[in-house]
């Protein structure tokens, strides 16, 4: 299975389940489902996600589009990794060479948001979720 780990600044977490697939040769594992979980003031809930995941031996890229009812693209994440082999050391260095790394992505997030306001961007107010939730897709 595949897991996507969605958490959003509010400290609310919705995690999507995807079968892997059945060939282990594969290199690109593409997912889609309907969006079931707030994560931006400045996206709407309707919305379809579509995930792909490009893997090879040494790295792995994870591109996430999300489009809303039209087929309008609003959204494009991506993450690109090396795999390494974890230990603690390799943790402590990482942690030790970028202490102020959630500051950093905290402050990106704010400084985007204003952004987003002064261009005249839609908020989209919500209730807060009473509890982290998990949507199953495809047929285990």
């Amino acid at each position: 299975a595949i897991f996507y780990e969605v958490k959003n600044t509010s400290n609310e977490q919705h995690t999507y389940v995807f079968v892997k697939g059945s060939n282990n040769q594969q290199s690109i594992y593409k997912h889609e489902c309907n969006k079931d979980f707030y994560v931006s003031p400045f996206i709407g809930m309707n919305g379809r996600y579509f995930f792909t995941n490009k893997l090879t031996k040494d790295y792995i890229n994870i591109i996430i589009n999300l489009y809303d009812n039209n087929d309008k693209k609003i959204l494009m994440a991506s993450q690109s990794g090396k795999f390494i082999n974890f230990t603690a050391s390799k943790l402590l260095k990482y942690n030790l060479l970028n202490p102020l790394l959630g500051f950093k992505v905290m402050s990106a997030i704010l400084f985007e948001s204003v952004r987003i306001v002064l261009k005249g961007g839609k908020y989209y107010a919500r209730k807060k979720k009473p509890k982290d939730t998990i949507s199953f897709e495809g047929s285990f």
